[in-house]
């Protein structure tokens, strides 16, 4: 049996002024939602190198993702913090939302769940 945990990060952009895909979920949906993935990441500034770990999804490999587009990332969450949290730079937090997608013989089992980050690992240990 060969287990993977794949390190992955969150990389929403529907602050921009695309319309939302009315048919959901992504997965079942998919073509719709990666028309809807390419077009906000275009929009926001960001590669057409940025390739989603499945498609339509909003979750990415880390080891996956160019420099500029992790320098994008950066500046995209110190501003978010900044605006919404009203943090000065020495108050900022270093998390992005994501975590482990766990992998069983080449099948995904299970994804990131609604608000996880990386440093969820911890969750895993007694696995």
């Amino acid at each position: 049996m060969k287990i993977e945990l794949i390190p992955v990060i969150e990389i929403t952009n529907y602050d921009q002024d695309i319309a939302t895909p009315i048919s959901g979920p992504y997965w079942g949906f998919a073509d719709d939602w990666e028309a809807y993935r390419i077009a906000t990441s275009i929009a926001a500034g960001f590669s057409e190198d940025l390739k989603p770990y499945t498609k339509g999804s909003s979750f990415y490999k880390i080891n996956e993702i160019n420099d500029k587009d992790l320098l994008k990332i950066i500046h995209k969450e110190i501003a978010t913090q900044q605006t919404e949290e009203n943090l000065g730079i020495d108050d900022l937090e270093s998390s992005f939302y994501g975590g482990y997608i766990l992998k069983i013989d080449g099948v995904d089992k299970y994804f990131p769940q609604c608000c996880g980050n990386l440093g969820d690992i911890e969750d895993w240990i007694s696995l």
